[in-house]
């Protein structure tokens, strides 16, 4: 995956812009449109290496991973202490009722 924060700059995307240019504008003319398409192709993945680079997926995964599950667990936490809260007063007014008969 390309590195998006690269090419949200300005001055990274013109230079990946004039960098594409200069590399479509030297190619040569193919007789076979799958050649020149593969020529286009190459020349896109090459300048955007060159440029934009690509991301770390790995320490993208693991922040967003990491907040996902802080949140799952957050809200996992908060059910229980509610679960436990109402089945406690439930526990308990079940406990005076059995005292008064």
């Amino acid at each position: 995956m390309w590195n998006k924060s690269n090419l949200k700059n300005p001055i990274k995307c013109l230079e990946y812009r004039r960098a594409l240019y200069t590399r479509l504008s030297k190619q040569t003319q193919q007789q076979d449109v799958e050649q020149e398409w593969e020529q286009i192709r190459m020349a896109i993945t090459e300048v955007a290496n060159e440029v934009i680079q690509k991301q770390d997926k790995k320490q993208t995964r693991d922040k967003d991973f990491q907040l996902v599950i802080k949140s799952k667990n957050d809200v996992r936490r908060k059910w229980l202490q509610h679960k436990t809260r109402t089945s406690s007063k439930w526990y308990h007014k079940k406990k005076m009722k059995q005292k008064k008969l």
